[in-house]
Formats: C-alpha cells, structure tokens, sequence
C-alpha cells in the first residue's frame, strides 16, 4: 500500500513539473513574438509611412497619421481646369 502512495506523488509532481515546463516555454513563445512584432512594427513604420521621420513608439505614428489624415482633409481639392 506504501508504494501506491508514493506513486500518485510521484505521478503528482511530474504533472505539475510538466505543467511549469509548459508553461515556461508558452511564455518564452509568447515574449519572443511579440518582440518580434515590436520590431516588424517598426521596420514597415521606418520604410514605409514616412522614411524622414523619426517616432518615439507606435503611439507616436498613430498620432501623426491621425494628423496626417485630418491635415488631408481639409485641404481644398485641385483644381481642374
């Protein structure tokens, strides 16, 4: 009978090591991907919305194309003629 309890322990502990060990890597995953988000982010906002300027986050550039946009707006169309 004492072997069986020990058993469960020992099948207990490996659960929850295997359940920390999942975790660790999940979160691992987690981190390193949104890291390389932040940095893809970053790359399209330097090569492609405006190369001249420089932003402090993405934040920022959703800032200036808000102004950017509300600035185009308002501006008289062309005149054709």
């Amino acid at each position: 009978m004492g072997g069986d309890a020990s058993r469960w322990t020992d099948v207990r502990v490996e659960l929850v090591v295997s359940r920390i060990l999942r975790f660790g890597v999940l979160l691992a995953a987690i981190i390193w991907s949104a890291a390389r988000l932040y940095y893809f982010m970053f790359y399209v906002i330097e090569k492609y919305v405006d190369p001249g300027y420089r932003f402090a986050g993405v934040f920022a550039c959703v800032r200036y194309l808000v102004y950017r946009i509300n600035t185009w707006r308002r501006m008289p169309p062309p005149f054709v003629g």
